[in-house]
């Protein structure tokens, strides 16, 4: 069992989750409280949820869905991104990664191509965080 820390309105609790076998967690044991859900990843839009009040033994969330495009490591997916990836276009990744350190391989399939250019280009203008969905 992996442990998450989530910080509440005051301090940081330890969870217990467990995985499911579609790709889905149940954190366990959460205590009453409000709190602030993310869901991230490296080169992706982060997914907040805001003030999300807990207070009995179970909360479901929706499915929210990490779009990609943040090559530089900032909060707009932007030309800069979109460059960074045409840049590397047809190269042999490991890691993700270009030389500089920006993930140019979205999909992570080892190899920068049109794949990871529409990545970025459908997700262009977008920024971070993006709202959960409802």
């Amino acid at each position: 069992m992996r442990t998450w820390f989530l910080p509440p309105q005051v301090g940081v609790v330890q969870l217990r989750q467990r995985w499911h076998r579609m790709g889905g967690f149940t954190i366990e044991d959460v205590q009453a409280g409000t709190y602030d859900v993310t869901a991230s990843a490296p080169g992706f839009l982060v997914v907040l949820l805001q003030d999300l009040a807990v207070s009995g033994s179970s909360v479901v969330l929706i499915h929210a869905e990490l779009r990609a495009g943040l090559v530089n490591g900032d909060t707009i997916v932007s030309i800069r991104d979109l460059s960074a990836v045409a840049a590397s276009f047809g190269q042999v990744v490991a890691d993700r990664t270009d030389g500089l350190g920006r993930i140019v391989d979205l999909n992570g399939d080892g190899v920068v191509n049109i794949n990871d250019i529409s990545a970025v280009a459908s997700n262009f203008g977008a920024s971070s965080p993006l709202p959960w969905p409802e």
